[in-house]
């Protein structure tokens, strides 16, 4: 990276860096539209049935060879359902189903490893859901054990869990303490009172202030991560000011702030959410301009299209560099690992290859049982596809893309191969959102916002029909 880049991205400079309330009206509606968030290139619309599963099988026989994997493990439980709420999960108020749950994830395991080798290192585990602490303390214990027995866990690797305040107590805490784990999620969403409650999900800032305070006694201190959202009925930019001045209050060292997707034709319960009325886009824009605004004063950097961290938090010191990557976890520092998943519905990148497990607990818990992998859909990347990848999560993690070097590590004249991208993203440099020379790409601080616009010109899979992704703005 430049000189120049590394400066916009120094402290005093993200303190000056515009918000979203510094983009003209007018620049919103030209580039609303629906795209992907790419946290894989191709997206899952790209998955099919009927990829190649021995060449699958042969790209996790080949990571043997590499370093080092990451782990993914998706817990699909919630004792409720949240209106709001994208992700693949089904409703259980018995929280011992998760026993044969675990069981049939460690059978996975087993499965996965007769192809990886045994003892692989996991330099990064990740739980989420659904709701990972849903498991009974015994059943967390268990899968956790169950994994050591199969894989390496160094101890200065990252050890993450997503937790929902209203249904952990501090012995949970703590027994998540003594298995290792070092990285805490919160699905906190908003701190407002009347919004979280339309939403079905009975949250209030003691729960929140209640986990974050016994994480702190125990010496957690920076590594934790708040999940907020805007765009939800209800809010206002005057309602998430004091939402974002309670998550200030409270500290922790990263935030994302997502944009609520509204999906109802995907996701039938968000009908309910439309009910209730949600922001328009000016609105909308207005309640994430006041939270980013109150973020960088508060002294967070902008990470990525919609994170904040500390700025002595390694995601902030990648983005430095030009080294910040993304994946199906979301931003990370960890570019290259192979990516293993397991459990419902889990999507794992191992090599040239995505695979994408059973959605339906019932076919995953009879594949399994046939003591096969519970693959349903998969996709095997080109040298194309490859090529594609690498510029979407340069531009999409670092907002710069050195077209020389890529060109020659790819063996490849960037503006040759890519020029009609080139051309289509001219009406964007004519905006003053980004530039481009003969020795890169450059994403100006104002074009961050509409940093997928600025990816889904390389997509070449990206058609007219874009309903299932959410909106830029």
């Amino acid at each position: 990276m430049s000189g120049q880049v590394q400066n916009e991205f120094s402290p005093e400079a993200a303190a000056k860096l515009p918000s979203p309330l510094d983009v003209p009206e007018a620049m919103w509606t030209r580039y609303s539209t629906r795209a992907p968030r790419y946290t894989s290139y191709p997206t899952a619309p790209q998955f099919h049935d009927g990829f190649d599963r021995d060449r699958a099988r042969a790209e996790y026989e080949a990571c043997r060879e590499r370093d080092a994997i990451s782990l993914y493990l998706h817990i699909p439980y919630c004792e409720r359902r949240c209106l709001y709420c994208g992700c693949h999960l089904f409703i259980k108020k018995d929280r011992t189903v998760g026993r044969e749950y675990v069981t049939r994830m460690l059978r996975e395991a087993e499965l996965v490893t007769a192809l990886t080798g045994r003892g692989r290192r996991v330099l990064q585990l990740a739980l989420g859901g659904g709701t990972p602490n849903f498991l009974l303390p015994e059943d967390m214990r268990r899968l956790i054990e169950g994994l050591r027995e199969r894989f390496e866990f160094p101890a200065d690797g990252e050890r993450s869990i997503e937790i929902d305040v209203r249904t952990v107590d501090e012995d949970y805490i703590d027994g998540l303490l003594d298995l290792g784990f070092n990285r805490f999620s919160l699905g906190v969403q908003d701190l407002n009172v009347e919004v979280i409650d339309r939403l079905r999900k009975n949250q209030s800032s003691d729960y929140v202030g209640r986990v974050v305070e016994h994480l702190r006694r125990r010496g957690v201190m920076n590594a934790l991560n708040f999940d907020l959202m805007y765009g939800l009925p209800g809010q206002t930019a005057e309602t998430m000011a004091g939402s974002v001045d309670e998550v200030i209050a409270m500290r922790p060292s990263r935030i994302a702030l997502f944009g609520y997707a509204h999906v109802p034709w995907i996701r039938p319960h968000q009908a309910g959410v439309e009910k209730l009325g949600l922001p328009g886009d000016a609105e909308r824009v207005a309640i994430w301009g006041t939270a980013f605004t109150k973020f960088q004063a508060a002294g967070y950097v902008p990470i990525g299209m919609d994170h904040f961290a500390e700025p002595e938090d390694e995601l902030y010191r990648a983005q430095i560099h030009g080294v910040l990557h993304r994946n199906f976890m979301g931003y990370t520092t960890h570019r290259g690992l192979d990516q293993v998943a397991l459990g419902v519905s889990s999507i794992a990148a191992v090599g040239a290859v995505y695979v994408q497990n059973e959605k339906e607990l019932t076919n995953y818990d009879a594949t399994i049982d046939r003591g096969e992998l519970p693959w349903i859909k998969g996709y095997v990347l080109t040298d194309d596809d490859r090529v594609r990848r690498d510029i979407i999560i340069d531009l999409f993690a670092n907002f710069h893309l050195d077209t020389a070097a890529f060109g020659r590590t790819h063996g490849l004249r960037f503006a040759d191969a890519f020029a009609p991208e080139i051309e289509r993203l001219a009406p964007l440099v004519a905006d003053g959102l980004l530039e481009i020379t003969d020795e890169a790409i450059h994403v100006h601080p104002l074009g961050r916002f509409f940093i997928r616009n600025v990816c889904m010109v390389f997509d070449r899979y990206l058609g007219a029909d874009t309903a299932r992704f959410s909106k830029t703005v």
